[in-house]
């Protein structure tokens, strides 16, 4: 069956926490304590700020060098790869494969990372065995 985009994102209850949220966009979203008048205003903001968007995902800045992505998923992979408090064999791989890619050209622009950046990686990869 195919993803309904076109849908408005839906205005929902986080059990864990208690707190309203809203996934627009791919980015899921905190709007406050759960049926408030406050986070229903905080969901309608949202939820406007993404349609004013043209239902596109938020992209924060255009001009994010490959080393502030590269950071941000390190940071992620860091606590989600580990099991028993042990660092999983998918951690080893993205901490090599972030080093290959930070090992070229720190200061690209994110923007200008294409697919003739990513062979450069990939060749210097095989090349390190």
């Amino acid at each position: 069956m195919p993803k309904l985009i076109h849908l408005t994102p839906r205005y929902r209850r986080h059990k864990g926490s208690g707190q309203a949220i809203v996934e627009a966009g791919g980015r899921v979203t905190y709007l406050g304590k759960w049926n408030t008048i406050a986070g229903r205003r905080e969901y309608d903001r949202v939820v406007a700020e993404w349609l004013e968007r043209g239902r596109q995902p938020l992209v924060e800045s255009g001009d994010l060098t490959i080393a502030e992505p590269a950071s941000r998923y390190w940071s992620c992979t860091k606590w989600r790869h580990v099991r028993h408090g042990q660092p999983t064999a998918q951690w080893f791989h993205v901490r090599s494969a972030l080093q290959h890619l930070l090992k070229l050209d720190v200061d690209t622009l994110a923007v200008d990372f294409g697919s003739v950046e990513l062979k450069v990686v990939r060749e210097q990869m095989i090349q390190a065995g």
